[in-house]
């Protein structure tokens, strides 16, 4: 494979290998030109019949393998060339190889002995491994000429530094592109400072703009980093202007020494007549030396119409006194993120259609490119997203914005600027954290870091630090007063392990945490000091009884009834009648009923034997429930009233609520709509004056019901649609859940089985997931009359079956009617009359049993249906 003569440090065939291992990673939908065979003869300047032989002879080796695929930019799909598996275990070599190859990189002033596989570091553009192999010849490389040749390789009569992006993906930013290209035909304007946080999109901007410069200029772009020195700065420019025609070599620009005045006198020899805009990224890098080289330049620029300067910088970074602002010779634009039209084209497909997903996220991350792409991969599974964060973000940081960018990754929600005070973040730190593109400010002003770059920081924390970080942030939150503050504390202290703080604070606030709704932001937090922790006894009583409340409303009920227990064994009589109360609750909801009647007969036989009237009142409450389950309405009756009594005896808003509520619920059993309408909303005035979002939200559904019985369809549907827009806000997914149900059944009624399908299907995945036996039994028998409506017989079936076995499980008699009926229903809509009239005779019996007037006559009606058609006919 080797040719006679090759003054090239590896053959033709070596550097197919090595370059193929450079687009290694490709995928078969975005295939680059550099891949095909005209690609590969251009970058190694070999013509295409001779790499054509090369290629082939690879294939026979199982050293690369052909592919088609459409390359980009064009319309036809075409062979593409990838390494095998030997291949790439040669390329590797070949590479190992390169990092020893010795070579001489000669600059116009100076010369530098380094290595194939390094030299692209030091070289302008920063040129692939490829091309730096293809550019050595006999040990060495001349830098002027190789700069001049790659511009060349563009095309066109005005050239722009190697250094210059190419920009293949670009999205909206047609006001900011309209009012760069503006700056570039004005003839006063001279100097652009276009500034913005870091990852927005600067750098691709200023790009593409530079991109259409190229007709009518030269652009020199340098990339500004910390090591630079001014005789760097010097060089990329001696070499650039080698590269423009007629241009001379100006030496006195490169020496080491930097005379900013012979530089400057130079330039402005050199470039005379000369057309060029010269671009310093990221200028907000620069030492006070280049620094003061670039003012140098921006002197030039100033006293020159064919000069222009462009700098992208985080921050403001002053190139020229006041006058020249005031002046009109600068100007100064500050870019922010994406437009919501083109931030969805970033998007993964399916998502970036600008649906209601589309819009929360581009509102999350405010538009900015690099954290919609994290958004779906995580900082760690971008690796181009994850080095920039590290390199262009978080390096550099001092040690108190280290510590502030720390603090800020732990916290879950927005911190007002005064709070952060109390942390130790001073204005200043905030500052230039913001300018690193780190922090996001919500409507009110309230700091942040970026969702998707916390992931990333706390990554990288030792344990030690984020324990001690967390336990600061606990106790500036304790120092606040209200609930919301105190989530955050109870959270932030069981990350420290300060679960003494946690307890004592949970026993404070817990009753009105729970009250609110906010049991699910902290449960994990409650479940971590439920293991970890015992309290000192006297409170214990109260301790396990909130834990449980809050396991409770979280939907974990297994620790929930454990903590029940606790609290029912401990010595504080008040909290252990409320911990059975609530147990029994809990009992009935996973179908046990015996078990949870013994635990309310329990409770109030514990509450008469003592003080605690309150707690008195919630086991008649908690009976009542029971009773009414049963439909044993008289004694539900009299527990419910019972409890109002201690209620307004005791003053206790919320048990004469949850009481009313109970009566309402009796009423509308005993079809006095209007009276449970009316103690329905006093229940509902009462809980508001309260603020009690959870008992709320049931009786919102509650009385949607009473208004669908009562043949309000459209009341029943508003109040329905509150509740669960108050469930989506307190995130208490089995209340969600059972009003989404309760919607769907209404949009059975109405009729809307599109609706009322979603509704269904939404809630039934919750209850099964929870194993929420009456709410899985309520929506299989619904979803039954649904696909029964729509003709889908064999779901219709399907669903009253599973709806049928569920509430033959559970024993409450009134299931038990509504599913025998609505399975008879189901069959005899298939003409399966036999096994019909079967179960609607068992309807028919438990309906009589509960004395249900209305569900006597709909079942005695459907049996003489049946009877009708099940009937011969004469001539049959």
């Amino acid at each position: 494979m080797r040719p006679k003569k090759d003054s090239y440090i590896f053959t033709v065939a070596e550097r197919v290998l090595l370059l193929l291992m450079e687009y290694h990673a490709v995928r078969d939908f975005e295939v680059p030109v550099e891949l095909t065979q005209l690609g590969i003869g251009r970058l190694l300047k070999v013509r295409r019949g001779n790499i054509s032989r090369y290629l082939t002879r690879l294939m026979d080796g199982r050293l690369v393998q052909a592919l088609k695929g459409r390359p980009k930019g064009s319309k036809v799909r075409t062979l593409y060339y990838v390494l095998t598996e030997n291949g790439y275990s040669e390329a590797k070599r070949l590479r190992s190889l390169a990092a020893k190859a010795s070579i001489t990189v000669h600059f116009p002033s100076q010369e530098i002995r380094t290595n194939v596989y390094d030299a692209s570091a030091i070289l302008p553009g920063k040129p692939s491994m490829t091309e730096v192999i293809t550019a050595v010849k006999d040990g060495g490389m001349e830098v002027t000429g190789f700069v001049r040749e790659r511009a060349k390789a563009g095309g066109g009569m005005f050239k722009a530094s190697a250094e210059m992006p190419t920009v293949e993906r670009f999205y909206g930013r047609e006001v900011e592109l309209e009012r760069i290209g503006a700056w570039f035909d004005s003839k006063e304007s001279r100097i652009l400072s276009l500034t913005g946080v870091a990852g927005i999109g600067k750098t691709t901007l200023l790009a593409r703009a530079a991109s259409s410069w190229l007709s009518r200029s030269h652009v020199f772009w340098f990339r500004v980093r910390e090591f630079d020195t001014p005789s760097s700065i010097a060089q990329s420019i001696s070499v650039f202007l080698s590269t423009i025609e007629n241009a001379p070599v100006p030496q006195a620009i490169a020496e080491r020494g930097v005379d900013l005045g012979l530089m400057t006198y130079t330039l402005t020899e050199c470039v005379a007549n000369t057309s060029i805009v010269f671009v310093f990224d990221d200028i907000y890098k620069a030492s006070g030396e280049v620094l003061n080289v670039v003012r140098a330049i921006t002197d030039t620029v100033l006293g020159n119409p064919h000069i222009k300067l462009a700098t992208t910088s985080r921050k403001s970074v002053k190139l020229a006194d006041g006058r020249t602002l005031l002046s009109g010779a600068q100007t100064a634009m500050k870019i922010f993120g994406l437009q919501p039209p083109a931030a969805a084209y970033i998007l993964p497909r399916g998502i970036g259609d600008y649906g209601d997903a589309a819009k929360n996220l581009i509102k999350k991350t405010s538009g900015h490119p690099l954290l919609l792409r994290m958004a779906f991969t995580g900082a760690d599974g971008d690796r181009d997203a994850s080095k920039y964060i590290h390199e262009e973000i978080v390096a550099g940081a001092t040690e108190h914005e280290g510590r502030a960018i720390a603090l800020l990754s732990l916290l879950r929600r927005p911190v007002a600027k005064v709070d952060l005070y109390n942390l130790g973040i001073g204005d200043d730190v905030l500052e230039s954290i913001d300018e690193r593109g780190l922090v996001a400010k919500d409507d009110a002003g309230n700091y942040e870091i970026h969702d998707m770059i916390k992931e990333y920081l706390i990554g990288r924390m030792g344990q030690r630090e984020i324990a001690a970080m967390h336990r600061a942030i606990g106790e500036m939150y304790s120092s606040l007063p209200g609930e919301l503050f105190a989530v955050e504390a109870i959270h932030h202290h069981s990350k420290a392990r300060n679960y003494t703080a946690g307890v004592s604070l949970l026993i404070d606030h817990g009753d009105t945490i729970i009250a609110y709704g906010m049991s699910s932001q902290i449960a994990e937090s409650v479940r971590e000091l439920y293991e970890n922790h015992i309290p000192e006894k006297h409170h214990a009583g109260k301790y396990y009884r909130i834990a449980g409340d809050i396991f409770e409303q979280a939907c974990d009920w297994d620790e929930a009834l454990k903590a029940y227990d606790e609290a029912g064994e401990g010595e504080d009589r008040a909290q252990a009648i409320l911990a059975l109360t609530r147990k029994a609750g809990l009992l009935f909801r996973v179908g046990k009923l015996g078990d949870a009647k013994r635990a309310a007969l329990r409770a109030i036989k514990l509450s008469e034997h003592s003080d605690t009237t309150e707690g008195c009142g919630e086991a008649y409450y908690s009976y009542g429930n029971l009773a009414f389950e049963e439909r044993n309405i008289p004694e539900a009756v009299r527990a419910f009233k019972k409890a109002i009594e201690i209620s307004r005896r005791t003053g206790s808003a919320r048990l004469e609520a949850q009481a009313t509520y109970g009566l309402g619920r009796v009423e509308h059993a005993q079809g006095h709509l209007r009276q449970a309408i009316k103690s329905k909303e006093k229940a509902i005035t009462l809980f508001e004056k309260i603020n009690d979002k959870v008992e709320l939200c049931k009786v919102l559904t509650s009385i949607g019901n009473t208004y669908q019985a009562d043949g309000d369809s459209k009341r029943a549907l508003e109040n329905f649609e509150k509740a669960i827009h108050q469930c989506e806000e307190i995130g208490n997914p089995l209340l969600l859940a059972y009003s989404r149900a309760n919607a769907g059944a209404m949009s059975i009624k109405l009729p809307n089985f599109e609706k009322a399908e979603n509704n269904l299907i939404k809630a039934l995945k919750v209850f099964e997931g929870l194993g929420e036996k009456a709410g899985m039994s309520a929506v299989c028998l619904n979803l039954s009359l649904v696909y029964g409506k729509k003709g889908i017989s064999d779901k219709a079936l399907s669903f009253a079956e599973k709806g049928w076995k569920i509430a033959m499980e559970r024993g409450i008699p009134r299931d038990i009617a509504k599913a025998n009926a609505i399975l008879g229903e189901t069959l005899l809509s298939q003409k399966r009359h036999r096994e019909a009239k079967k179960y609607l005779r068992a309807a028919l019996s438990y309906a009589k049993s509960m004395g249900d007037a209305r569900f006597i006559k709909e079942m005695e009606k459907d049996l003489m249906s049946l009877a009708s058609e099940s009937r011969p006919t004469m001539g049959r």
